[in-house]
């Protein structure tokens, strides 16, 4: 399976260096503001691809379809202007077992730790049955109740489903934005590295200056 993950460059340094690279909790964005779903998404990394290697805590993210089928490898003249520094894309070719997949619009559900519907009326039934009960998911994170709380992550297994097109039926497969997770990455997975400096993308005054 072919994937591209974006990284700082001292992620290849260190994979050029020791031959494998396993992701640094201190340096993970978004792990500690968003706890439930990260939690999720390594338990099921776990149920599809056995238990994490010694000395890794965390996954390694990835794109395999950056923007739909058509566009899957990460273009560097959008990506660059998403932070500043020294950055690299880095190719690589991994074994289909080893990697999960899910749909990256609707993983923001799982961050923010929101029910995902499989139709309108499901998301309607669910919040008037948590509201009966003196729950709201939007306030509360996790629900107290591990029913509730169940029921709320089980929901989020449809991301795992590449064909599910969601509640609204615009989660149309060609077109997902399709990310990846696994454990560890190695040297010898590489197919190849694409040196790029982030740099913010300057915003246009009103005045057109």
């Amino acid at each position: 399976m072919r994937l591209w993950t974006i990284q700082p460059l001292a992620v290849w340094q260190i994979l050029e260096r020791d031959g494998v690279f396993h992701t640094d909790p201190a340096q993970s964005e978004f792990v500690d503001d968003y706890p439930e779903g990260y939690d999720w998404i390594v338990r099921r990394l776990r149920q599809h691809a056995g238990p994490e290697p010694e000395g890794c805590k965390l996954p390694i993210w990835a794109w395999y379809r950056w923007q739909g089928a058509a566009r899957a490898k990460p273009d560097l003249r959008k990506v660059r202007h998403e932070s500043t520094g020294e950055w690299v894309r880095i190719e690589v070719e991994i074994g289909e077992v080893d990697v999960l997949l899910s749909d990256f619009v609707a993983w923001y559900y799982c961050m923010c730790y929101w029910y995902l519907p499989s139709s309108e009326e499901d998301g309607h039934r669910f919040e008037k049955e948590l509201e009966r009960k003196g729950q709201n998911f939007y306030r509360t994170k996790p629900l107290p109740d591990p029913a509730y709380h169940a029921r709320i992550e089980q929901s989020w297994d449809q991301i795992l489903d590449l064909e599910w097109s969601g509640p609204d039926g615009s989660y149309v497969n060609d077109i997902k934005w399709v990310q990846a997770v696994f454990w560890e990455l190695r040297r010898e997975q590489v197919r190849d590295v694409t040196h790029f400096r982030g740099a913010w993308r300057k915003k246009k005054s009103r005045t057109g200056d």
